[in-house]
């Protein structure tokens, strides 16, 4: 079973009257409610930390940056006491995030798109990784795209990232999902199991828990990190950046520090997508560091394409117009100033998948 960060703990109201309160905040710290920042003990620096707590999914190689941001000090560093908390999908990121559960959201950008589009009012502060994190696992009689016409495709869930690959990648083959029979089997274990049963004949999946298949005789046919998608933008709702503009901040200089620690401290990241993930097979731990190398951003900003991409996506699959402006859910005052490279690109320049 993955191992699962410290999980730090809820605070609720701070004692404030009479000696013996005051002694037992002294002993056990301030407790506070919900999940508000607040001060708890210090970094190495006297500085004091502040508790956010951050939504994710997929216990994979996937998330480094927030396992060595965690492993390797880079929050504390920055003040920040940070409470990871893995989540069984995707889809539950953001209900997390709206609902106040958790402070921070780090997710693919078209789950966000769709709540937006719902009328929620949410703010990407920074895009992690700009393409898609998965590889093409397929038996060892398939040798391209076109070898998968009429075949099963195992897939996680119905608009899933490996389900919006699928149609990326048959796309960029000149085909279309027609050509296929998408089976979705829910998690990556599934689609282990689906792949070796010859349930199917091929996985949209990712390292380092799908690359198990390689030592079984199977093969990655294909890297899907050439295609622009954002797999994971940084989400906060615009109250909590109102209110704390100083957290956000401080967990977007986190994120870029650490996606830069991951390109230069290969021991360190390896350690922790074992930790992590999982698996402990150092072996494919390595494999998903080098495959995930070229998907991490090295500078986070939020390229108004990819979320337009974003947008056009869950119209297309809604049937709900996407915002004319999407410039007005994007803030990169943060990321600007410790990342760099600026975004590319504008709105129109990504055409729709």
């Amino acid at each position: 079973m993955p191992v699962s960060p410290p999980t730090v703990r809820r605070s609720a109201k701070r004692f404030r009257a009479g000696g013996l309160a005051l002694a037992l905040a002294a002993t056990v710290g301030l407790v506070l409610s919900g999940c508000a920042a607040g001060a708890t003990s210090t970094n190495s620096s006297g500085v004091p930390l502040q508790k956010v707590s951050v939504a994710y999914s997929s216990p994979g190689a996937s998330y480094s940056d927030l396992y060595v941001g965690i492993s390797e000090g880079v929050f504390k560093n920055n003040g920040l006491d940070v409470d990871l908390r893995t989540l069984n999908s995707s889809s539950q990121i953001i209900p997390a995030l709206l609902s106040g559960s958790v402070d921070i959201a780090v997710g693919s950008a078209t789950d966000s798109a769709a709540a937006i589009m719902k009328g929620s009012d949410l703010m990407f502060v920074a895009i992690t990784r700009p393409v898609f994190n998965l590889e093409v696992y397929t038996s060892s009689d398939i040798n391209s795209a076109a070898d998968l016409k009429g075949k099963k495709i195992g897939l996680t869930t119905p608009g899933s990232q490996s389900d919006q690959a699928l149609t990326a990648y048959l796309a960029e083959n000149h085909m279309t999902r027609d050509d296929v029979q998408p089976v979705y089997v829910n998690s990556i274990p599934g689609q282990l199991a689906a792949l070796q049963s010859n349930a199917v004949s091929a996985i949209l999946s990712q390292p380092p828990q799908a690359a198990a298949a390689l030592t079984k005789g199977y093969k990655a046919l294909t890297q899907l990190s050439n295609i622009p998608f954002p797999s994971a933008g940084v989400v906060v709702t615009k109250d909590y950046l109102t209110a704390h503009p100083d957290l956000v901040e401080a967990f977007v200089k986190s994120e870029v520090q650490s996606l830069q620690l991951l390109q230069t401290d290969q021991a360190a990241t390896i350690a922790a997508i074992e930790q992590y993930s999982g698996d402990t097979d150092p072996t494919q731990a390595a494999y998903a560091y080098n495959f995930f190398k070229n998907v991490w951003s090295t500078d986070p900003v939020v390229d108004p394409a990819l979320i337009n991409q974003a947008f056009q996506i869950t119209a297309a699959t809604t049937g709900t117009p996407a915002p004319t402006d999407i410039t007005q859910y994007i803030d990169n005052s943060f990321v600007s100033k410790y990342a760099t490279a600026a975004p590319t690109g504008s709105p129109t320049t990504t055409p729709t998948p």
